[in-house]
Order: structure tokens, then sequence, then C-alpha cells
């Protein structure tokens, strides 16, 4: 009696990470789902997601993003962007609902996103899945004594994902005296984001025997 055993299908690029621009591409694709485009949704130069928005992918091709807003209750919504993001005002994301950002180009953070006021249980501005194949990239810009905002991120931040360049975070921000007190930067998980990734982006594995 002969078993021959290993692995049997998978998709996806081994030499980037799942959340890659193009990793995500064809899992979207493999899974039979078409991606809608943004710009069917709102304007590209100050787009506003609230939850009226599908339950489906969506792409931005040859343009640039720019988020002022995101609140979503009850979606699972994925955004896939071949320019650079700008993230201008709070991303909300509900518990049991799901937000990824996979960008080809950079992911940057206007400094107007942020707590004004300093402390360590603030309550976070940007929530969801941000990754870039390039940089992330949180501007500031104050000039001591006056302080930037801190930011707080739950959920996560993937930088350099097509494993292609030398993409990095970069924090350009600074509370001046108050740094020996505040962190001027925090992140924290949100594990609820595994449990409520949409089938658009689960990868399917086979095991034959």
């Amino acid at each position: 009696k002969w078993i021959v055993s290993g692995p049997g299908t998978a998709y996806g690029r081994l030499n980037q990470l799942k959340t890659s621009y193009n990793t995500v591409l064809e899992t979207v694709k493999a899974n039979e789902k078409t991606f809608i485009p943004l710009s069917d949704y709102c304007n590209l130069n100050n787009c506003t997601i609230t939850n009226s928005i599908a339950n489906e992918p969506y792409r931005v091709t040859g343009s640039d993003l720019t988020l002022r807003n995101v609140t979503i209750t009850s979606k699972k919504v994925i955004l896939l962007v071949d320019g650079t993001v700008h993230i201008s005002g709070p991303i909300q994301v509900s518990p049991g609902a799901f937000f990824m950002i996979a960008s080809k180009g950079d992911i940057i953070v206007d400094p107007a996103v942020g707590a004004s006021t300093p402390s360590c249980s603030s309550t976070s501005q940007l929530q969801g899945i941000f990754s870039t194949d390039r940089n992330f990239i949180v501007l500031g810009g104050a000039v001591c004594p006056t302080v930037d905002k801190q930011l707080k991120v739950s959920g996560s931040i993937i930088t350099n994902a097509s494993l292609t360049s030398r993409g990095k975070f970069s924090n350009n921000r600074t509370l001046c005296s108050q740094n020996a007190e505040f962190p001027v930067f925090m992140i924290e998980p949100r594990l609820d984001f595994i449990l409520n990734v949409p089938e658009s982006f689960l990868k399917v594995s086979t095991t034959w025997q």
C-alpha cells in the first residue's frame, strides 16, 4: 500500500507578505470577487466612508486616495490602493466590523489626526489594518514648546509588505518636554479583526493524501 501526501493547492506570492498589494489583489480575484471602484462611492480627493458602504472589496487605480473620515459599525471593507494613501481624519471601526487598507504606495497620516491632550489611555484615532508596500509615515511639524498631537492606533501596521523596498515606519511627532511622561505614538492589537476577516480575503489551502 502506497500513501503519498503533501501540500495541494495554494495561491499568493511567496516572496511577499499576505497583506501586500499584489497578494491581496490575487487573493480576492481567486475568490472570484470583483473589486468595486472606490470612485463610485466617494471623491478620491476627499473621501468619507460610512456604514452605507457595501460589504465588498474596493479598489483605487491610477490615483492617490485621501481619507477624510471613516466610520464603520458593521461592514467588512478592504481598500486596495495602487497609489499613496493620505489619512486626514479619524478611522473608527466598531467590534464585529473590519477595515483594511493595502497600499502600493506610502500611507501618510496628517498632523491633525490625534489627541490634543496626551495621556496613557487615550481613545485610538485610527482603527484597522494598515498595510503598505512602502512606508507608513506619521507627519508632525510642531516647534517646541508647541507639541504635536498624540496618535493611537488600534489594529496593525505593516510596512514593506512587498519585500521589495526598504519601507519603514516613520514617526515625525514630538511632545517636547512631555516626552518623558507620555508616548507620542501608541498601538494596541485588535484581535477581533482576525475573527472578522471577510471571505474575499481568505486563502484556500488544500491538502491531499
